[in-house]
């Protein structure tokens, strides 16, 4: 009877190495998170800027970092604390104080969601960079 054997070289590094790819991957992701957050903080204010006698939509324009307890999960907020960004964002019809005074429309302001929406898709393009960078996506299944 003979034997078959089969020796694995590299096999600790190899384990080693995928233990440390999860936090490797982690970390990278966090600087993508965090540069496509920023640009459409940057972004939102700019525009608010545009539109502003007071600048309280452009200055409560914030980042922050949002903690889910898990170390593997990256979260930036974009948030706009002005009271009043409801209102700039979805516009108004015509409106009248209590007294009967005419204060008119406002049309939509359409900056923060639009905004948004465009850093996610490319936030998502760097992450899935990221992913084939680090042989975890086959560029194949990205069509």
């Amino acid at each position: 009877m003979s034997r078959v054997r089969f020796t694995f070289v590299g096999l600790a590094e190899l384990r080693a190495a995928l233990l440390t790819l999860p936090q490797a991957l982690t970390d990278e992701a966090r600087g993508i998170v965090q540069a496509h957050g920023t640009k459409a903080a940057t972004a939102i204010t700019q525009a608010y800027g545009g539109h502003a006698k007071s600048g309280n939509l452009a200055r409560r324009v914030k980042t922050r970092t949002a903690s889910t307890g898990d170390r593997f999960n990256v979260t930036l907020e974009v948030v706009s604390a002005a009271p009043h960004s409801v209102i700039y964002e979805r516009g108004t019809i015509d409106r009248k104080t209590k007294k009967g005074w005419e204060r008119g429309t406002m049309p939509k302001g359409r900056v923060f969601i639009p905004t948004m929406i465009r850093e996610r898709y490319a936030m998502y393009g760097d992450l899935k960079r990221l992913l084939i960078r680090h042989g975890l996506l086959a560029v194949e299944t990205l069509q």
